[in-house]
């Protein structure tokens, strides 16, 4: 049985120790490249049996029909799109395989993720611990404005009268358990 060779692009140190692992049980060579896929280097993939490439590869005509003279019969996409492969250029030529689609609890918590930066500044926090700024004074006033949005929130959501009935006390605000 032949060693199949794939030549991966555009790849990231996660991707090699990902690709590694499940290649333990099938054993092909593979040959990993930090760069895209283009036409000044697309003479790396002589003598592979496939290609692997991500989003930001651009599989164009030219670029398609050097992989076809090099022999090479499948590309595979790392991604759910395919917009970046001329599919005219491949057709009946090249085979041509991607993600068929990506968990919806993983799109779920991607918005979710961008909800919180939004509401979170974790853009801003991520800025000032690259940073080294960890000006308390900074970090105490997004804390303490966000329990007061939440206490906002939480007297529209659950009002004064089913608080009394919990036994609970209405405070003007969260921060003043403290």
């Amino acid at each position: 049985m032949k060693k199949h060779k794939i030549a991966f692009f555009d790849t990231k140190p996660y991707d090699e120790n990902f690709f590694d692992l499940i290649n333990q049980r099938y054993q092909m060579t593979i040959k990993y490249f930090t760069s895209h896929l283009t036409m000044d280097n697309v003479a790396l993939v002589k003598g592979f049996d496939a290609v692997c490439v991500f989003v930001n590869d651009q599989i164009t005509r030219d670029i398609a029909d050097r992989l076809k003279q090099d022999d090479v019969k499948l590309i595979a996409l790392r991604s759910a799109g395919y917009n970046n492969v001329d599919l005219k250029a491949v057709y009946k030529n090249i085979h041509v395989v991607r993600v068929p689609a990506y968990s919806p609890y993983a799109v779920a918590e991607h918005a979710v993720a961008l909800i919180l930066t939004l509401n979170r500044k974790t853009h801003k926090a991520y800025y000032r611990t690259r940073d080294n700024n960890f000006n308390i004074k900074v970090m105490f006033y997004y804390v303490y404005q966000k329990f007061e949005i939440a206490t906002d929130c939480l007297d529209l959501i659950w009002p004064v009268k089913r608080q009394e009935s919990l036994g609970q006390e209405k405070s003007g605000s969260v921060l003043s358990i403290f």
